[in-house]
């Protein structure tokens, strides 16, 4: 997670290892420079509301004195078009706050998602800036209900799998134990230097032990389907 507004952060709420929900406040960043813009805009917005109410009476006592032929067409028509361009730019101005209110709210930084922890680089008075390329994440965090497995699968094999297919995987940190995934999503195209094609499969962690990571297994097989055999390295 990068932060969206440029800030000094002022506390952190979450660590590694932590539990998660979606919408939980992990960080809160102190933005300045922020506020002052937002307070300049919210003045403002004030100026030109009162600036609207007073060329919108402007243009209704026209529009009476119009009616005593007090005053030509053309006047009552410029303040009507008065009226016009100045209530534009207090709607433009009332749009300048909520852009700059949705601003400051991201100076809480949020979980998107349910999920653990795995890496804090938030620390308490760091300057953040926001978009700067190739910065540290301020916070990590992992979706551990649920690990998906990338498999290389032979050309031979491509047309006869479709969404919804099981298959076990064996991996090599827990030997003996297989685990049971879903395939739920093909590449639909086989490359051609290997002349194989990517599938993806789901698998529900239901083991609190098992500890998700970037990892290979030692290969997979369809139950259903026995003389498929196996295949390794999925990934």
């Amino acid at each position: 997670m990068n932060a969206r507004v440029s800030g000094y952060v002022s506390a952190w709420r979450a660590d590694i290892g932590d539990t998660v929900r979606a919408g939980q406040t992990l960080a809160v960043l102190e933005a300045p420079e922020l506020d002052q813009q937002l307070a300049q805009a919210r003045a403002d917005y004030q100026t030109a509301v009162a600036d609207r109410e007073l060329a919108q009476i402007s243009a209704q006592r026209w529009e009476s004195l119009l009616a005593k032929d007090a005053v030509s067409r053309q006047e009552r028509d410029e303040k009507h078009g008065q009226f016009a361009s100045i209530d534009a730019r207090a709607r433009a101005a009332q749009a300048n706050v909520g852009r700059l209110s949705a601003m400051r709210g991201f100076t809480q930084l949020k979980a998107p998602f349910n999920g653990v922890v795995t890496n804090r680089s938030a620390q308490l008075g760091a300057l953040v800036n926001a978009g700067s390329a190739g910065g540290e994440p301020l916070f990590t965090i992992a979706d551990v209900r649920r690990l998906r497995l990338y498999v290389r699968v032979p050309q031979t094999l491509a047309h006869s799998l479709a969404e919804g297919v099981r298959a076990q995987f064996s991996l090599p940190e827990q030997p003996g134990q297989q685990i049971d995934a879903v395939l739920v999503r093909t590449a639909e195209a086989v490359e051609r230097r290997s002349g194989t094609m990517l599938v993806e499969f789901l698998w529900t962690i239901v083991t609190a032990s098992f500890v998700p990571a970037p990892m290979s297994t030692s290969g997979f097989r369809f139950p259903a389907r026995p003389g498929l055999s196996s295949f390794p390295q999925a990934r």
